[in-house]
């Protein structure tokens, strides 16, 4: 060989040899490739790639509509579901443009977060958590509802601005939720002008303000402990049985003893009531029977239809025909109390009706008037007629009557603020809550170890960079001294 001549040849010892004379080259270009792909794996492709997952449910207080529940047709899914102030709850809502912007403009840490083009690129997503019923083939939802809200973690400055980014985002909708409770306020059906409406009217007002109010409570005492307290050292039991005990009168509640005492003893109120008012009214009633027949008729032909010509193959079908039955069944009896309320109503009043309400039909409906002058009602008591037997004290009884009633009002109005009380508390402290099923309230998806990127760029590196200098060495004149 000459003194100039080329190494040529591609063996391990030129290899190494070349890795040897160019070794701070090698090393240079090891360890540049090897910051690059921790760099890059850091952050170029988990900030691509990465995202976060959030799963948690709400503790909050939803309700449907009863006729909406009643419709057999549609899952629980598909039925809509309300908050308490009757405001619609669609969970989607979660990530609309308005919450995602509401909550950004609450926190100016949150400036950079760019939510529009997060929505538009479907970068956040929302779903309800369930599984297919093998039998149905119908989804089965989880209760209380469970989600999963999704979102690219490329669009927040770190994973930790991310996770306090949807903490903030679900905490809105609980919120909303705990505002729509504490607005909520128990029906109110006592008027302004109750002192002036006919007093067995009142009467089934105040009976329906009880109702209403134990109805509440019902559903507090189905959805909480009776030990819960509503107040401090008041327990949701303690109130429940001071609100019946305070409206009992032996084994009846207070309303149904006025509406015993107002039929058995004929009151009227006498500053407002005249015999013309009381015969108008009676009218009214029997007006009212004559509809409601009708749409027993109508109702019970639909039933028997029902039954005669719906086809059951499947559990499923027969499970819809009761349910359907039940509520025209319900319907029906619903007409059937208000003809028996309306004729109990025609018999004070001093109207000749059948002793069973069931006996009334259409055809003898024009046969129920007013009766003679001896016979005792409110119409022949203000009369007071020859032949009728008032008692001595009756405007007097009458009188106190007519106070009790209306003084009913102000306890049953005390009665639905503890109510309303006991709701926004009991909410307040066991309910409006929303758990995390993860101790940092979103675990990173699709996330690549940066000790990947850094092996890769190192054999990379060293590979890449050991070859050239090799190709460089073995191209290169050397001289003897050097080849030596």
């Amino acid at each position: 060989m000459t003194e100039e001549e080329k190494v040529n040849t591609l063996t391990l010892a030129n290899y190494f040899g070349s890795i040897k004379r160019f070794k701070w080259w090698v090393i240079g270009a090891t360890v540049l490739s090897t910051l690059g792909g921790y760099l890059f794996v850091k952050f170029g492709l988990n900030r691509m790639k990465e995202g976060l997952s959030s799963e948690f449910n709400y503790n909050i207080n939803l309700h449907i509509d009863p006729k909406d529940a009643n419709n057999s047709d549609l899952a629980y899914s598909e039925l809509t579901h309300y908050l308490a102030d009757n405001s619609i709850y669609n969970y989607s809502d979660i990530v609309s443009e308005d919450r995602l912007v509401a909550v950004k403009e609450a926190n100016s840490e949150y400036a950079n977060i760019n939510v529009k083009s997060m929505l538009q690129s479907g970068a956040i997503s929302i779903e309800r958590e369930g599984y297919t019923d093998s039998t149905t083939g119908k989804m089965v939802y989880f209760y209380p509802e469970r989600y999963t809200l999704k979102v690219s973690a490329s669009y927040f400055k770190d994973v930790n601005q991310g996770r306090a980014f949807i903490k903030d985002l679900v905490s809105y909708q609980l919120n909303v939720a705990t505002k729509a409770n504490n607005s909520y306020v128990v029906a109110n059906y006592i008027s302004d002008n109750f002192a002036s409406s006919p007093l067995f009217n009142r009467i089934e007002t105040l009976e329906k303000q009880y109702k209403t109010i134990k109805g509440v409570y019902t559903d507090l005492n189905e959805e909480f402990t009776e030990g819960s307290l509503v107040e401090e050292n008041v327990s949701l039991r303690a109130r429940y049985n001071d609100f019946i005990q305070r409206n009992s009168v032996g084994t009846f509640t207070k309303f149904e003893s006025l509406k015993n005492d107002y039929r058995l003893n004929h009151y009227v109120d006498l500053a407002n009531d005249t015999v013309e008012k009381l015969v108008s009214r009676a009218e009214e009633h029997k007006a009212r029977i004559g509809e409601d027949l009708v749409k027993v008729d109508a109702y019970e032909k639909s039933l028997d239809k029902l039954v005669q010509t719906t086809t059951i193959t499947t559990v499923e079908d027969k499970n819809i025909l009761n349910e359907k039955i039940i509520a025209l069944t319900e319907d029906i009896n619903e007409f059937k109390l208000d003809i028996y309320n309306s004729a109990t109503e025609l018999k004070n009043l001093g109207y000749v009706v059948p002793e069973d309400p069931s006996d009334i039909t259409l055809d003898n409906l024009s046969t129920i008037k007013e009766g003679a002058s001896d016979k005792e009602g409110a119409i022949q008591y203000l009369r007071n007629g020859s032949g009728c037997v008032k008692p001595a004290t009756w405007e007097d009884e009458c009188n106190a009557f007519v106070s009790k009633v209306n003084g009913s009002v102000q306890d049953l109005k005390t009665d639905a603020d503890n109510c309303t009380t006991a709701y926004h508390n009991l909410y307040n402290s066991y309910k409006n809550k929303v758990n995390f099923f993860t101790s940092n309230f979103a675990t990173v998806e699709h996330h690549v170890n940066v000790l990947y990127g850094i092996i890769i760029g190192l054999i990379g590196g060293f590979l890449v960079s050991s070859i050239v200098v090799m190709i460089i060495h073995i191209n290169k004149p050397v001289s003897k001294k050097e080849e030596k």
